[in-house]
């Protein structure tokens, strides 16, 4: 079947995809690598392989225990957990601890977006 120019013409503008947003990303907005590395090996290294290990997932204190001792037992210091220095007092504890389970809920989802084929998608 051959289109004639007036039909090419007109398949082509439907076809092409205009910007119809006032606004555009921020440069650097991509997701920042350090971050989701950190994310991924506090899932995997610690949530995973204690898990695995013991059959039940960790919680409370004893995930913010498992996460400090990984971040001391690592060969160089990771500055995205320093969130787990603070001192220990019953409000620092819930905050650390709504972090935790931050850091773990964005590592599931990045694994299943990667799963998908998306990398890292929507977290």
């Amino acid at each position: 079947m051959t289109l004639s120019s007036t039909e090419r013409r007109e398949l082509a503008s439907q076809m092409e995809k205009r910007a119809t947003a006032r606004y555009r990303l921020t440069a650097g907005s991509e997701p920042k690598l350090d971050h989701v590395r950190t994310m991924l090996n506090v899932y995997r290294e610690v949530y995973l392989a204690r898990t695995s290990q013991t059959g039940k997932a960790l919680k409370g204190i004893k995930l913010l225990d498992a996460i400090r001792s990984y971040r001391d037992a690592a060969k160089k210091k990771d500055r995205n957990l320093d969130w787990v220095d603070r001192e220990r007092n019953e409000a620092d504890d819930n905050r650390q601890l709504r972090n935790a389970r931050r850091y773990i809920q964005k590592a599931e989802a990045i694994v299943l977006n990667v799963a998908k084929g998306e990398f890292p998608g929507s977290y």
